[in-house]
């Protein structure tokens, strides 16, 4: 009955374990290179199916947001790497290249509030030019809060 009870709760930690990405998170990403340093209000929405990563990215722009999809693999070591694959708002601007990105985040659990933090960069980042790269942090979003 022992062994049942531990392997119970192993299974349901690990269960609870797999969803934990999943939500809403909002905070900022930070534009470090080339100068000048932006930074801008920033939003993901995830959804986890095994170690496949699916979502939506938002960046809110002073004059206005841009949505772009993206989908990437979550790893055991709680980090993941995460590709925009295309915009899909606005859906006429002339320039969407600018809006690729790759992300290599990881995912932290505290008592303090769950965070997500890491690095991004153009994914057409071009050799020997000076390609746009800089930071994500986030936190999940409070309604989202897993108790």
């Amino acid at each position: 009955m022992k062994y049942f009870f531990t392997a119970l709760f192993c299974l349901s930690f690990f269960l609870g374990n797999a969803q934990m990405v999943d939500g809403t998170w909002e905070g900022t990403i930070t534009l470090e290179r080339p100068a000048p340093q932006t930074e801008h209000k920033f939003q993901l929405v995830l959804k986890r199916e095994g170690s496949d990563v699916k979502g939506t990215a938002y960046i809110f722009y002073e004059d206005q947001p841009v949505a772009m999809d993206l989908t990437g693999k979550y790893f055991g070591d709680r980090s993941m790497r995460l590709f925009n694959k295309q915009v899909l708002y606005p859906t006429q601007q002339p320039d969407k290249k600018k809006h690729i990105r790759k992300y290599q985040i990881i995912y932290t659990r505290s008592v303090w509030g769950d965070k997500i933090e890491g690095f991004w960069q153009e994914v057409n980042d071009p050799i020997f030019d000076q390609y746009r790269k800089g930071k994500v942090f986030l936190k999940r979003q409070e309604k989202d809060a897993k108790a």
